[in-house]
């Protein structure tokens, strides 16, 4: 398989159920361009004109939350105050193979989103990390 690479200017949006599966952590590369995570899981309500309900909790149930999501096989490359994998409100999902990079400081954050995975306001919690892997990158 060759090397296949992607620019993203926005986030992605994961919703339930869904499978985003690359050919290995070395073979597809995502890159962040823009202030924002690469992937951000949302739950069944999520709809593109309600984009400021996801951050509401009171949007959220057990019943309509983020879950049985399998993120697996591929490189989040992001840059500055960013954040690789936002998991918000995820539940039963399973994230594997995965390279995390960016130019974070190394023992020290410049904020609270400079980190490679962000798990915010959880209901009910059970995933799996396997072979996971953090880097920090130098950028021009």
């Amino acid at each position: 398989y060759k090397r296949q690479q992607y620019q993203l200017n926005t986030s992605i949006k994961v919703p339930p159920h869904a499978n985003i599966i690359g050919d290995g952590s070395d073979k597809t590369i995502i890159t962040q361009t823009v202030n924002e995570p690469v992937f951000e899981t949302v739950n069944d309500t999520r709809t593109p004109s309600d984009a400021g309900t996801q951050d509401d909790p009171t949007q959220t149930s057990n019943l309509n939350q983020a879950r049985e999501i399998k993120i697996e096989g591929m490189t989040l490359e992001t840059t500055g105050d960013n954040i690789g994998l936002l998991l918000n409100d995820c539940a039963n999902s399973e994230f594997k193979d995965l390279q995390i990079k960016s130019n974070w400081v190394s023992g020290t954050a410049n904020s609270t989103n400079s980190i490679g995975i962000k798990v915010k306001k959880f209901k009910k919690f059970m995933m799996s990390f396997l072979k996971i892997q953090f880097q920090i990158i130098t950028c021009p």
